[in-house]
């Protein structure tokens, strides 16, 4: 998981991947890729551009180019079907969608029934990858965007779109920020001076944003850093919970309770035996 700008690598040529998956959680993060997500069973929280739903069976969440968006699971024993592409695959200008904007990130089982085929279809043909894989994927993806350009996007207020990009951009200039300065002794302030909003505001607009509160959401990305120590092995958790930015034992111990469960020491235990 990477909650910053991510740059999608493809398993082939075509800059597509479809595919059917399980619940998981993946913490706010954007790219300019296209991404739609629908539940074929169970539950899954997504939350887009600080929009957040709880997503039964035949709704589809769709992400356009930028949109800050996060996964949590809700259920076990979801499941669901997702694409992500690049827009210039379907004959869009790098972004989607272009000129216009999603009336809503969130679509009904009604609205969504349509496009099920279809994303069955590309998943199909991303396993498949022979010869005539991506002429066919091809005509697919464009079937599909066109019934999304109809039925989700309408034509976007010039004034209201620049308001609401900007909100967006100051979350992920806010999300890089964290990123690029997690090993260091961090605070709020720090990061809402750095988007030029007051620390009050920029909690609540962070929260929204994210799903995840600044404390809760800096101490994740610390501790993503710390599963690759773990996995090298050879230090102790002094030298991982330093080189993080979590200041003792104890805190990064409770960091990780609060978030994974268990300890740091039984994962690492588990890394070196399995």
């Amino acid at each position: 998981m990477r909650p910053v700008a991510e740059h999608r690598r493809y398993h082939n040529a075509l800059p597509l991947n479809c595919w059917e998956g399980r619940g998981f959680d993946f913490m706010a993060h954007w790219h300019p890729d296209v991404e739609l997500f629908l539940v074929l069973e169970g539950a899954m929280q997504v939350g887009i551009n600080g929009e957040i739903r709880t997503l039964g069976p035949g709704w589809l969440a769709v992400c356009g180019s930028n949109d800050i968006h996060h996964y949590r699971k809700v259920m076990e024993d979801e499941r669901h079907i997702m694409l992500i592409f690049r827009p210039e695959l379907a004959a869009y200008p790098g972004i989607w969608p272009a000129g216009r904007r999603l009336a809503s990130h969130f679509c009904p089982p009604d609205l969504a029934a349509p496009l099920l085929p279809l994303l069955r279809g590309l998943a199909a043909e991303d396993r498949c990858g022979d010869e005539f894989h991506a002429q066919v994927s091809r005509g697919l993806l464009i079937q599909l965007c066109g019934l999304l350009d109809r039925h989700l996007t309408t034509a976007a207020d010039p004034a209201a779109e620049a308001q609401r990009l900007h909100w967006r951009d100051r979350m992920g200039t806010a999300i890089g920020f964290i990123r690029s300065h997690s090993r260091k002794d961090l605070c709020l302030g720090d990061v809402a001076s750095a988007v030029n909003m007051s620390p009050c505001y920029f909690s609540r607009t962070f929260a929204a944003s994210t799903g995840q509160r600044f404390t809760t959401y800096l101490n994740a990305v610390r501790l993503e850093e710390a599963d690759e120590h773990l996995a090298d092995g050879g230090r102790s958790m002094v030298d991982i919970a330093l080189a993080c930015g979590v200041g003792s034992v104890r805190s990064f111990n409770r960091a990780w309770r609060e978030l994974r469960g268990g300890s740091p020491c039984h994962t690492a235990g588990r890394a070196r035996t399995g």
